[in-house]
């Protein structure tokens, strides 16, 4: 059973024609009102739904559930499943975004995201609704390559995990400005990584420069030798006049291309 869906609860053998005096799930009293009763025969059904404020400190695991009719008492048990998140992406970029759909988590709650140990809950942060469940679009911070952890949790004791594999999709300048280069276009290429402040540059032909590779979802600033036409990250081609430091914005492809 996951929190927040419907369970159906029937019992047999309580006294006929008899209004359920008690039913609780879990420690929570779960009796609705009109209180149903049993049938001719004793027997009684009812559907619960485990979701609201009530059920949030309910935690995963055997929940006993127990009906009283009169003075005759009925046990039986449960077994509530953990919460669960999905992400949209197994493998991702630093910068890139992905969503994470959770469920079983307690409701009207925020929930705050973690991958890697980086808090990356958005503002204004997720909330669950009355069974539980929510989704949230985070962008994935600036890690080395490696699986991560991604962790999110309500009230601190609801959480759930997935893995996320964060994988390099920076290039070295020489290759990707080589469409450049080879047309001696290129006077001077500057960069920036996402989240960072200090741009690094790269000369064709000067030893020592300090740009060592150009990441995805940076900032490229590009200054030209003859008026061009380029396309960055696939982008549709503008106009780079001659000797003019022209900014760039890197999306998930790390390529530039000259449009004849």
């Amino acid at each position: 059973m996951v929190r927040g869906e419907p369970i159906t609860i029937s019992g047999t053998g309580f006294p006929a024609l008899t209004n359920l005096s008690a039913l609780t799930v879990g420690g929570v009293n779960a009796l609705q009102a009109p209180a149903p009763a049993t049938d001719a025969s004793g027997q009684f059904k009812v559907t619960v739904v485990p979701s609201g404020m009530r059920w949030a400190c309910v935690f995963p695991g055997l929940w006993w559930i127990n009906a009283k009719v009169g003075d005759v008492l009925g046990v039986t048990s449960v077994v509530a499943l953990g919460p669960h998140i999905i992400l949209s992406l197994n493998s991702a970029l630093p910068g890139q975004w992905t969503t994470i759909v959770g469920s079983g988590f307690s409701a009207y709650s925020i929930a705050e995201v973690m991958i890697g140990g980086a808090n990356v809950t958005p503002m204004p942060p997720p909330r669950t609704d009355g069974v539980g469940s929510f989704a949230a679009r985070v962008t994935v911070p600036d890690l080395d390559p490696g699986f991560y952890r991604v962790k999110v949790g309500t009230y601190g004791i609801h959480t759930a995990t997935a893995w996320l594999r964060v994988v390099d999709g920076s290039s070295p300048p020489a290759e990707v400005l080589q469409p450049l280069t080879k047309r001696d276009l290129l006077a001077l290429a500057a960069a920036v990584g996402p989240g960072e402040t200090t741009y690094r540059a790269y000369v064709p032909g000067l030893p020592g420069d300090s740009l060592s590779s150009i990441k995805p979802f940076g900032t490229l600033v590009l200054t030209l030798t003859e008026d061009t036409m380029i396309s960055v990250s696939g982008r549709p081609a503008v106009l780079v006049a001659a000797d003019t430091p022209t900014i760039f914005t890197i999306g998930r492809a790390v390529s530039v291309e000259v449009v004849e």
